[in-house]
């Protein structure tokens, strides 16, 4: 088998977030394979940056729209066709949560509390959920309601 480039072992998630009703909360999604709890990522391909395509990936696999708000929270490596890639997470306020979306059909969603989603999807990830709640409570995120929640 061909090695594969290495661009695409460089990779980016958002961590959608929002509001409700002043609690904190999060939108995960399962993977496609092992339906597993995540953040929406995928392959930052060339001409883009991780910062669109962690927007992109958030509308694609989750049905969220929103913004990237500040500096990755951090970021955890994940085996995949037959190397590791590394995924920086980003914050991503989202201020859409669409009824139906592109992957609606292969993954479900969930909009979940902080500590739901800590217990959700065990580490690495609990760590940068942990790290959204301190950057959004500190002032340093901007948080906003959802203006459309799904129905």
């Amino acid at each position: 088998m061909a090695k594969k480039p290495d661009w695409l072992f460089q990779q980016a998630a958002g961590l959608p977030y929002f509001s409700d009703q002043g609690e904190v909360r999060v939108v995960l999604v399962t993977s496609r394979s092992s339906k597993k709890w995540i953040f929406p990522k995928g392959v930052i391909d060339p001409g883009e940056t991780r910062e669109s395509t962690a927007v992109k990936e958030a509308w694609e696999e989750a049905g969220v729209q929103g913004e990237v708000t500040g500096d990755p929270l951090g970021c955890y490596e994940q085996a995949k066709w037959g190397g590791v890639a590394t995924i920086e997470v980003l914050p991503l306020g989202c201020w859409t949560l669409a009824p139906t979306w592109d992957e609606d059909a292969t993954r479900e969603r969930q909009c979940v509390s902080v500590d739901e989603a800590r217990a959700l999807v065990g580490e690495p990830l609990e760590r940068i959920v942990s790290r959204l709640q301190e950057r959004v409570t500190s002032g340093e995120l901007a948080i906003r309601e959802l203006r459309f929640p799904a129905s």
